[in-house]
């Protein structure tokens, strides 16, 4: 069974444009295809926010969207209690 991770900003937007600030073991996990990656919508929209702005390699909100929606090992969340409670034991990516 696949372990769950939970991705932060950071750690996708980094991963997204190949970002050496990115560390390894967080490398390993995104590049692990057996990794179950949760994002939180939260942490999706901080994305957009940063594309918008031009502070990443990454071309535009559409292109990130694109790369989020094409990696089916992630699943969107909102942030509620219960989706709180439910990830309680998924791993936080260190960045």
């Amino acid at each position: 069974m696949a372990h769950k991770y939970v991705l932060d900003t950071h750690a996708l937007v980094w991963h997204l444009e190949g970002n050496p600030r990115l560390g390894p073991q967080a490398r390993k996990v995104i590049d692990d295809p057996l990794s179950s990656l949760v994002l939180p919508v939260i942490a999706l929209a901080e994305a957009a926010y940063i594309v918008e702005r031009g502070r990443t390699a990454i071309p535009s909100v559409p292109d990130l969207l694109r790369s989020v929606s094409a990696d089916l090992r992630i699943s969107i969340h909102p942030m509620t209690w219960e989706v709180f409670q439910e990830n309680l034991n998924a791993t936080v990516l260190p960045v």
